[in-house]
C-alpha cells in the first residue's frame, strides 16, 4: 500500500472549535500545489463550501458511530491514496457524548493525534483532563511571541506533549458573522492570513513529519467492491442554489452501482426530465430562497405528477420541508410548496447542533424493510410539528416525524450517510412496483 501522510486534528475543550486552525492547516500545508484532502470526522453536515473555498476539493466525511469499521478504513482509502496530506477533523469526545469521536477514528486509521486547545479557555481552575495519545499541541488564539512561550512551558511541563504551533487570536475573522455555521465560506484572502499567521508561532517541516507515519491497516472493499452491476436506473438529483446538501461518497456510490445520475433545479426548472425512476432532494437552504422557490408552481406540479404515476421520491433534511404544504419562516412569512405531505414546516432561526439519532422501523417502505435499524443525525434547521394525518415508520417512544414513508415517498427528517449504509442505497436499484397515486392533487393519502 502507499504511504498515507495523514493526522486528526481536533479539540477536547467543551464549547470550542477546531474551525479556524483547521483552516489555517489546510490553507499552509496545501501551499506549493500540495493536495491536502480534509475529512470531516463526523457525517451530519453534508455541505461542503468551505473546503471548496480552500482548495478546491469537497471534503469527505467519516463517522465512528454511523460507519462499520471496515467502511470508515475504506472511504478514507479511497480518497486519502490520491492526496499528499489528508486531514480528519473533529472532537475528541473520549466516549463521553453519543455520535462520532474522533479518537475512535484515531484509533481505526492509526492517526497521528494534534490536539487543538484554546488558550482563552484555560486558567489555573481550567485545565481540562491530559489529552491522551496526543503527538502534539497546537495553540489557539494566542497574543505575541511570550504569551506563546509561556502557555507552551506550562502545558509542555503539566501534561509532558510537545507544543508543535499556535495561531494568534485574530479578532476580526473570529467575530466574522457565520463563522460556526456548518459548511461557511471562506474567503481566499481570510485563508491566507490565517496559514500566514499559523506559521509564525508553527514549522511546517515538523507537522509533516508528524503525519508521515506508515500506513499498514488492511483494507477491504465492502462499498466500492467489485460487482455486477444492479438494475440501471436514473436518479435525478435536486441541485441549484439552494440544494448543495449531498455527501458526495453516496453520490458516487450511486454511479459506481449503474446508476446514471442527472440533476435538476427546483429554483429554475419547469419540469422533471423524461425518463426519471428516482428524485433525490437532499439538503439545503430553504430560507434563503423561499419566495422564489414557492413560486415555481410548475415544478411543484411535476413532482406531484411524477407522485401520481407511482414513481418514487427521497428527500431529507430541507428537502422534505421542501415537499410540505407551506414553509414558515416566522410568523409573518409562510410560502407554498410541493404540498405532498400534510403539514408546515417550520424554520428553526435558533436551530440546535445536530444530534445522533438511531432509530427502528416498525414497519416497511421500500427504502428498508420493518424491524430494521437506521442511524443518521437530526439537525435543527427545520421542524415538523406532529400531524394527525402523519404516519410515522419510528417505533413507539421516538420521534414520529424522523421517517416517513407512503407509497413511492419516503422523507427523512435525518440526514443518512447512505455510502456507509449500502444496504439502504441498493433499495434505489430495486424495481418500483408502486401503485400510482390518485387524486387531482397529487397529495398522498396518509
Amino acid at each position: 500500500m502507499p504511504d498515507l501522510p495523514r493526522q486528526a486534528v481536533g479539540t477536547i475543550q467543551d464549547h470550542a472549535t477546531p474551525q479556524l486552525m483547521t483552516w489555517a492547516l489546510l490553507g499552509a500545508l496545501g501551499q506549493g500545489r500540495k493536495h491536502v484532502q480534509r475529512f470531516l470526522g463526523r457525517a451530519c453536515s453534508p455541505f461542503c463550501a468551505t473546503s471548496e473555498a480552500i482548495n478546491g476539493n469537497a471534503p469527505r466525511h467519516l463517522d465512528s458511530w454511523v460507519m462499520p469499521k471496515d467502511v470508515c478504513r475504506e472511504l478514507f482509502y479511497r480518497a486519502a491514496r490520491r492526496a499528499d496530506l489528508s486531514v480528519v477533523d473533529g472532537r475528541y469526545q473520549q466516549g463521553f457524548a453519543p455520535g462520532s469521536d474522533l479518537s475512535v477514528l484515531a484509533d481505526r486509521l492509526d492517526l497521528p493525534r494534534l490536539v487543538v486547545i484554546d488558550v482563552a479557555r484555560l486558567d489555573g481552575c481550567r485545565i481540562p483532563r491530559r489529552p491522551e495519545g496526543a503527538a502534539g499541541l497546537l495553540l489557539d488564539g494566542v497574543g505575541d511571541e511570550s504569551h506563546f512561550c509561556q502557555i507552551q512551558t506550562n502545558l509542555e511541563a503539566l501534561w509532558g506533549i510537545p507544543v508543535v504551533g499556535g495561531l494568534p487570536r485574530l479578532e476580526a475573522l473570529r467575530n466574522e458573522p457565520g463563522r460556526r455555521e456548518p459548511g461557511a465560506p471562506a474567503s481566499s484572502e481570510a485563508i491566507n492570513l490565517l496559514a500566514r499567521s499559523l506559521q509564525r508561532f508553527t514549522s511546517l517541516k515538523r507537522l509533516r513529519q508528524i503525519a508521515a507515519r506508515p500506513w499498514s491497516i488492511e483494507v477491504v472493499q465492502r462499498v466500492f467492491h467489485r460487482e455486477r452491476k444492479l438494475r440501471r436506473v436514473t436518479i435525478d438529483v435536486a441541485y441549484d442554489n439552494i440544494f448543495t446538501g449531498y455527501f458526495p461518497e453516496t453520490l458516487e456510490v450511486l454511479e459506481h452501482l449503474g446508476a446514471r445520475v442527472v440533476d435538476f433545479s427546483p429554483l429554475r426548472d419547469e419540469v422533471l426530465p423524461e425518463g426519471i425512476d428516482l428524485v433525490y432532494i437532499g439538503c439545503g437552504h430553504i430560507e434563503r430562497f423561499a419566495a422564489k422557490l414557492s413560486d415555481n408552481m410548475c415544478m411543484a406540479l411535476s413532482l406531484r405528477n411524477h407522485l401520481c404515476a407511482g414513481r418514487r421520491i427521497f428527500a431529507e433534511g430541507a428537502g422534505v420541508a421542501y415537499l410540505c404544504q407551506h414553509v414558515e419562516l416566522d410568523r409573518d412569512s409562510r410560502f407554498p410548496m410541493v404540498g405532498v405531505l400534510p403539514c408546515i414546516a417550520q424554520h428553526q432561526v435558533d436551530r440546535a447542533e445536530s444530534v445522533p439519532v438511531e432509530t427502528t422501523l416498525h414497519r416497511g417502505c421500500w427504502l428498508s424493510p420493518g424491524n430494521s435499524t437506521i442511524r443518521g443525525y437530526r439537525g435543527g434547521r427545520w421542524r415538523l410539528p406532529p400531524h394527525p394525518e402523519l404516519r410515522g415508520l419510528s417505533i413507539a417512544g421516538e420521534s414520529d416525524v424522523d421517517v416517513l414513508a407512503q407509497g413511492p415517498l419516503v422523507a427523512c427528517n435525518l440526514n443518512l450517510h447512505l455510502a456507509s449504509q449500502v444496504s439502504l442505497l441498493r433499495h434505489f436499484f430495486s424495481p418500483c412496483s408502486m401503485e400510482p397515486v390518485r387524486g387531482s392533487t397529487g397529495a398522498i393519502v396518509w
